[in-house]
């Protein structure tokens, strides 16, 4: 169910010097967070930001660059549903803040507690 954990780190050097030489994580991607949209509307910034996948013993890491150290801003657990569109709806009446975003190859809902914590909830991948 769980999918991966985003954090926020602040120097770059620390993917190297913590996550991999601590915590034994290898680097599975890195890319650059570009989209206005996404930026806005999920992480409340303009800012194009570095992002970092890792993994270790079946535990992903995303880790999100932010060099301003906005502790938190980032950080969200992204859990996996075989059904999110229905977990997501009953969110939204409850009245919780909801995002979707529409990708080319998957929908992505993002939910919000009352306490501002946000979960990404998308589609169960079906593991081969």
């Amino acid at each position: 169910m769980l999918h991966h954990v985003g954090l926020s780190i602040i120097e770059p050097a620390e993917i190297r010097e913590f996550y991999e030489a601590v915590l034994h994580f290898r680097r599975l991607k890195q890319f650059n967070l570009d989209s206005e949209e996404v930026l806005h509307s999920i992480f409340d910034t303009d800012r194009q930001t570095e992002v970092c996948m890792m993994e270790h013993q079946h535990l992903k890491l995303e880790l999100f660059i932010d060099p301003e150290g906005e502790r938190g801003r980032f950080t969200h657990l992204c859990l996996e549903y075989d059904n999110p569109d229905e977990v997501s709806d009953h969110a939204h009446q409850l009245g919780y803040r909801r995002w979707i975003k529409n990708g080319p190859n998957r929908i992505t809902h993002f939910i919000w507690d009352k306490s501002g914590n946000m979960f990404e909830i998308k589609r169960k991948e079906i593991e081969l």
